[in-house]
């Protein structure tokens, strides 16, 4: 017999607990898009908090989502009209953007965020995830132009690779906000109350 979801409940889906007129949660594509980027981790017994943390997620990710869409109605025509001289200097220019917050994103983590400053830390990562998204999506629509088809879905497939594995990762590495200065904190005063634990030291082997 299957165990309970852990997925929230239709309350919690559609009502995060900051939104109002959240409503629109229902009939808006790029939030299911969201939340279907994130329905892996409700796999796995989350506290209140963290499934709050993940609603802050997909909201994060619905705007960034719609960005592109955005993006991309905005600069299909005008791609159009370029040459491939000027479709390849654009890609390279957008190189340069895309590989610094993709690797800042994967390298930079929650973990050493305060629990305090956590609402700014989305907010980074938000302009983070939308400046590496629309690049991402510029690049794609001007290979489109450039590329055979066959060659072009395999660049697509490429970037939406990225897009889930950039997403989930942010999901759970978020879920680490505060740890380093938790362990500071304990590190400091190991008998200090909340943190039952001590940390066990070793002597050294001499040779």
């Amino acid at each position: 017999m299957p165990g309970p979801s852990r997925l929230p409940d239709r309350k919690r889906l559609f009502y995060p607990r900051e939104a109002r007129f959240s409503w629109y949660n229902v009939i808006d594509p790029m939030y299911w898009i969201a939340f279907f980027l994130s329905r892996p981790i409700f796999n796995y017994p989350l506290q209140a908090n963290e499934v709050d943390f993940i609603h802050d997620n997909i909201n994060k990710h619905r705007t960034v989502l719609w960005a592109n869409v955005v993006a991309a109605l905005t600069l299909f025509h005008s791609l159009k009209s370029l040459s491939i001289t000027e479709l390849n200097s654009l890609i390279s220019a957008l190189m340069a953007p895309a590989f610094v917050t993709g690797a800042a994103w994967f390298a930079i983590t929650f973990g050493g965020v305060p629990q305090r400053l956590l609402p700014l830390a989305i907010n980074i990562t938000l302009w983070m995830f939308a400046a590496f998204t629309v690049s991402l999506t510029t690049m794609f629509m001007s290979l489109y132009f450039i590329l055979p088809i066959p060659i072009f879905l395999v660049f697509g497939f490429i970037v939406l690779a990225i897009v889930i594995s950039a997403a989930r990762y942010d999901n759970v590495d978020g879920l680490k906000a505060g740890l380093d200065e938790a362990l500071r904190m304990h590190a400091l005063n190991p008998r200090r109350p909340g943190y039952p634990y001590r940390l066990r030291t070793f002597p050294v082997r001499r040779c």
